[in-house]
């Protein structure tokens, strides 16, 4: 099925760059060559230090459709926010630099629009290649059709924000793996948190959500994702991770509260399961004396102490919470401490025996 191109172009498709030179060329080879050419293609080149700008340049001589814009290195919730304030198609769809689409994918969400007459958003599956020789579907597990605003209010969002555990609903917050209707964007004045480097995708997606009427689902593999090893709590480790996680339950709190219980017990436990890998990545990767003030300064951050205490879980991350209680943040951080290298000796003995 090719399409001729129509003004505006039905879809923008937002790339942001950074240092993507190995991969770039296949990430817009799989743009180009969609069968439904009417779209355009936002590159973001964020400051990178290798050769992708003149990888963008050559592609955007090869193909009209193709926009560049460089900037100095902001982050990629800056580079998106650039290409969501310079889109002019009707949806917008996100792909990262190092990722690849299914040739058909625009074609197959197009005919999906048409037939639902112009939903919110629409959902589909991804294919996560994490290593060589191993790939994982991943996406919604809810059947392929149309979802009205009952079904996102009441059903979708409560299980993505963790308000009550329904296993019917999987959890997804990858923002590559939905197009927007880009009114919905500017209605509500969706942008990405640039302060938030790590778990930015869950609050724009669950803001989407949101502000939405309506969704289609569409359980087709149309996006090819590429996973990096040696990754952290949503991301490569960054120290400041858990500032980022922190910050991103306080936005949640803020924008959803007055509407869900974001402190339910389901919640509070999922929230202490993030606080405990933030501390155990921390425990991995610092060396002993800057470890303990990373930890010990998560533990005293107010949000993180609220939820601790007011959970009545005691496995896990729980078992600090009377040392939380009486403030003694020390002894809570060696109750850690003890936590974490029995893990990691378990997992010694247990890989030890695997061979």
């Amino acid at each position: 099925m090719k399409m001729h191109n129509i003004e505006p172009p039905f879809f923008s498709i937002i790339v942001p760059i950074y240092n993507s030179e190995s991969y770039l060329d296949e990430c817009l080879e799989s743009i180009c060559a969609q069968t439904f050419t009417s779209f355009e293609v936002l590159l973001i080149n964020d400051g990178s230090s290798d050769n992708s700008l003149s990888i963008c340049r050559k592609w955007k001589e090869k193909d009209p459709r193709i926009i560049v814009f460089d900037q100095k290195n902001q982050g990629a919730s800056a580079a998106r926010n650039r290409g969501l304030k310079n889109a002019k198609g009707k949806y917008v769809q996100l792909v990262d630099s190092d990722d690849t689409i299914s040739q058909k994918c625009l074609e197959i969400i197009y005919n999906n629009i048409l037939r639902d007459n112009y939903p919110d958003i629409v959902e589909f599956c991804l294919e996560l290649h994490s290593c060589p020789g191993k790939t994982f579907r991943l996406g919604t597990i809810i059947k392929s059709g149309y979802y009205d605003t009952e079904f996102i209010h009441k059903v979708f969002l409560p299980a993505h924000l963790f308000v009550e555990k329904n296993t019917d609903i999987y959890y997804n917050i990858f923002n590559v793996l939905r197009v927007v209707k880009r009114d919905v964007i500017l209605e509500h004045s969706i942008m990405f948190n640039e302060k938030i480097r790590r778990w930015e995708d869950w609050l724009f997606a669950m803001q989407i959500f949101h502000c939405s009427s309506d969704m289609t689902v569409i359980n087709d593999v149309l996006y090819q994702y590429r996973g990096h090893e040696n990754g952290g709590l949503g991301g490569r480790y960054d120290r400041d991770t858990y500032k980022y996680v922190v910050e991103s339950y306080k936005q949640m709190d803020i924008y959803f509260g007055d509407k869900y219980n974001l402190m339910s017990q389901y919640s509070l436990s999922k929230k202490l399961e993030n606080f405990d890998r933030c501390a155990k990545e921390i425990f991995d990767n610092e060396k002993k004396n800057l470890r303990k003030t990373l930890i010990i300064e998560l533990l005293k951050d107010d949000y993180v102490s609220r939820v601790i205490c007011e959970s009545q879980n005691r496995s896990g991350f729980g078992i600090i919470r009377k040392a939380i209680v009486r403030q003694r943040e020390d002894i809570a951080y060696y109750i850690l401490f003890v936590l974490y290298s029995l893990r990691n000796t378990r997992w010694l003995i247990r890989k030890s025996l695997m061979r």
